[in-house]
């Protein structure tokens, strides 16, 4: 099942004693509905978990349902506004959303700040193909460090500049410090030459993660398609664009959220 929310009001992904978690609302929202008596008898699992602050429009959840017909329009009524289903699959027994995932996509979004772009980009695909991202990831992190990276792409458009990054998976903090080494390029703070060694592993760097408001997890991909809920994407298109007429809440991270539901509502059509 596909999974959107907005990370701002949240605790982070992981169920928490006592705090408010986009993992403690789902399984409440799932068992109130009638879908699973409890997380460990339904074998509840996740295609990742995302920081507190992080977005998502394409998380994906898989349980053993104790419902045969799946209507995800109806169960986003036991959900918060923040949170909503908006697509599902039936699977195999056994299917895992993180082990069984193909790519994830991300995107970061900041405002321009007059950064060198063209430095930017030329570091930026730097990251295709495989490396040791042990400089990128947060220290103590027992997993292999190598990982691949299978397409990126940087550019500036109008006020904004977007990254887009996949790869089959990705280090804890990962792409908040990938972000962070190209800003510190774009601000003459970090050559080039510099990021390739710290790339080749010849350089350590001191990273402090990007800010994860301004970070969304795209999607998550698989070989079988998924089925759509047209009224729950509009659903969500309708609560990104009250979010964005609030001046307060606006942030430009919303926007390509939005554009990006809006296209794929029109290939749903």
């Amino acid at each position: 099942m596909k999974i959107f929310y907005d990370g701002e009001p949240f605790h982070g992904f992981q169920q928490q004693p006592k705090l408010l978690t986009i993992e403690g609302e789902i399984i409440k929202a799932l068992r109130d509905s009638g879908y699973i008596k409890d997380k460990k008898e339904a074998n509840l699992n996740y295609s990742g978990r995302t920081d507190k602050g992080v977005h998502s429009i394409g998380q994906t959840i898989a349980f053993n349902s104790l419902i045969d017909e799946i209507d995800i329009f109806s169960l986003n009524d036991y959900l918060p506004f923040e949170i909503v289903a908006w697509a599902y699959i039936e699977v195999e027994p056994g299917f895992n959303a993180r082990k069984n995932a193909i790519s994830r996509w991300y995107r970061y979004v900041a405002p321009f700040s007059g950064e060198q772009i063209d430095k930017m980009v030329e570091a930026s695909s730097m990251l295709q193909g495989k490396h040791n991202f042990s400089a990128f990831c947060k220290s103590g992190e027992e997993r292999e460090k190598e990982r691949e990276i299978t397409y990126v792409k940087l550019v500036k458009d109008e006020d904004n500049i977007v990254l887009d990054i996949a790869g089959k998976s990705f280090l804890w903090r990962m792409v908040r410090n990938i972000w962070s080494a190209l800003e510190m390029i774009g601000k003459g703070k970090l050559t080039v030459n510099d990021f390739k060694k710290v790339l080749e592993g010849e350089r350590n760097i001191a990273l402090s993660p990007a800010d994860p408001l301004n970070l969304v997890l795209m999607d998550v991909y698989y070989d079988t398609p998924f089925i759509v809920s047209r009224f729950s994407v509009k659903e969500i298109i309708y609560y990104l664009e009250k979010k964005l007429g609030d001046p307060e809440k606006r942030r430009p991270i919303y926007e390509y959220m939005l554009l990006d539901l809006k296209s794929r509502i029109e290939k749903f059509k």
